[in-house]
C-alpha cells in the first residue's frame, strides 16, 4: 500500500504490479528533492505482488 501511495497517491492495495524504477523515480521527485526524506519499503510485499499477481494476492489476503 505504501508503494502504491508513493507511485499513485492512493493508500490502497495496488491493482497492478509496481515496478522498482517507478518507486525510485517517484521517491526522488516527491520526497527526496523536496524534503530530503525517503520511505523505507520492505521488498517482501513487492516480491509477493509480482510473484503471485495482484488477483491471487488480494484473494489470499482476504481469506486470512
Amino acid at each position: 500500500m505504501k508503494a502504491n501511495y508513493i507511485v499513485n497517491n492512493e493508500f490502497v492495495l495496488p491493482s497492478e504490479n509496481i515496478l522498482q524504477n517507478e518507486i525510485f523515480d517517484n521517491q526522488i521527485a516527491k520526497y527526496v528533492e523536496k524534503d530530503d526524506v525517503v520511505a523505507v519499503l520492505s521488498s517482501i510485499p513487492l516480491f509477493l505482488l509480482e510473484y503471485l499477481g495482484v488477483e491471487s494476492l488480494v484473494k489470499q489476503i482476504s481469506e486470512s
